[in-house]
């Protein structure tokens, strides 16, 4: 009992050994001699399949805060490390005020590591439906800086490839309109600005131009196509081709086939449809380019006459299309953070070690439940729902959990995510009556049903 008791603790201090030795050697490179990272939850800005983005200082001049993208190296293949490269190598040599700047790069052994400018002021579509009022001078004064940033990159022969609303972010809680446009991963640097060869498939659904879908050549003309929808949403309030069906989607999307509902388009100007129209073109070659598009009508049509225009309607609509935008993104982060939370534990080690893990496994669950609360509004689509943890659940189960317009009150669906990532806590079955409606959270057309945010 005493040899096996001193093997054991011999174990777990070998265990708690090369772990300290780990971390020593991780550690000590150029990357962390220069910065500090905030390892805290309040630290992490965001997370993807690769990465982590988190706050983070240098530690000569602590008062300046940056953003520090850490992608993990391990289960990248070749061309993703290419990707990477080239995306380090666009966003090195792009200084403009309304793109999100690179400050340096780390190539280290197990990590890459991108510190760029910390940008505090949230996504554009969330301070849009956060206001009171909105008109079509908003709008145009919002258009007009996205073009120019887009008219920038084309002549300095750089694609974007993925503009949608994720991508448009905030400067700082002050400024309405000092836009940052992120997330070059798949950007592409080409020849010449009317280089037109690019033949790669890429970018997301609903927002992807017609000749990505059908595998012809193409160039810059793809990101005014994005540009196009992405306009529509700011001034209509839900996406202009939306199918829960992706071939469906794409059948939409190849024959450009959307309409501007009477509803919701009646009282917009025809000057900016007519713009949203020549961006919307399903043949590139007449397509508006970013230089076309910023000498259209409306982009120069005087703001006192905009102002006229009422977006009111239009601003519920688009709170609307946000809220299911953001459901979606949060339903991507669980299903990530399950993937995540299988991986702690995986390896040897001694029985301590195996405790540590769990234990980190459970703190960091527990964490994520608690920011994915944070986020939610009171009430969750059902297939939406459905979508992370389909086995914990029959489709009976989900009829059962929403009330008659399809939604699941906030702490039944809470329940269903604690679930799903492993947090234990003692509460009763959810409830099986279904919640009464929420008339604030009524049923959205058939318009904007759809689920279109999957990457292509």
């Amino acid at each position: 009992m005493g040899a096996g008791s001193s093997a054991a603790k011999k174990a777990a201090q070998q265990a708690e050994e090369e772990a300290a030795a780990a971390a020593t050697a991780l550690e000590d490179t150029p990357f962390f001699r220069k910065y500090e990272m905030d390892m805290s939850e309040e630290g992490k800005l965001g997370e993807g399949s690769y990465a982590v983005v988190r706050r983070g200082i240098e530690k000569e001049n602590p008062d300046v805060q940056w953003a520090i993208k850490c992608v993990d190296k391990k289960d990248l293949t070749e061309p993703d490390l290419a990707a990477l490269q080239d995306e380090v190598e666009i966003l090195g040599s792009i200084n403009h005020p309304n793109v999100m700047r690179l400050h340096e790069s780390f190539d280290e052994p197990m990590y890459f590591y991108l510190i760029t400018e910390l940008v505090n002021g949230g996504e554009l579509f969330d301070r849009i439906v956060a206001k009171e009022a909105y008109n079509e001078a908003d709008a145009a004064q919002l258009v007009k800086i996205f073009l120019q940033t887009l008219e920038y990159l084309h002549n300095n022969c750089v694609v974007h490839r993925d503009l949608k609303p994720e991508n448009l972010l905030l400067k700082d809680e002050d400024n309405d309109h000092e836009i940052k446009l992120a997330d070059f991963g798949y950007a592409v640097r080409i020849d010449s600005p009317d280089f037109e060869d690019l033949i790669d498939q890429c970018g997301t659904p609903g927002y992807v131009a017609p000749e990505i879908i059908t595998h012809m050549p193409y160039g810059t003309k793809v990101d005014m196509w994005s540009a196009g929808v992405i306009i529509f949403i700011l001034l209509g309030g839900y996406p202009p081709f939306a199918c829960a069906d992706q071939n469906a989607l794409y059948e939409m999307i190849k024959t450009g086939n959307y309409e501007f509902e009477e509803d919701y388009w009646g009282h917009v100007s025809a000057e900016a449809k007519d713009l949203i129209a020549s961006l919307l073109t399903v043949d590139p070659n007449k397509r508006l380019s970013a230089t076309e598009a910023l000498q259209h009508e409306w982009i120069n049509t005087e703001g006192g006459v905009l102002e006229k225009q009422d977006l009111g309607k239009n601003l519920e609509k688009l709170k609307t299309f946000n809220a299911k935008r953001k459901m979606k993104a949060t339903v991507k982060t669980i299903m990530l953070t399950n993937k995540m939370m299988g991986a702690f534990g995986g390896g040897g080690g001694g029985m301590l070690a195996k405790l540590k893990a769990q234990k980190a496994k459970e703190e960091a669950a527990a964490a994520e439940a608690a920011e994915i609360e944070a986020s939610l509004p009171d009430h969750v689509d059902r297939e939406l729902a459905k979508k992370i943890t389909a086995e914990k659940y029959s489709e009976e189960k989900f009829v059962e959990l929403a009330n008659a317009d399809g939604l699941i009150e906030k702490p039944v669906f809470m329940k269903i995510v604690r679930e799903s990532l492993g947090v234990i806590e003692d509460t009763a079955e959810p409830p099986t009556e279904p919640a009464p409606p929420a008339a604030s959270e009524a049923a959205a057309p058939a318009a904007e049903a759809a689920d279109t945010g999957a990457d292509a």
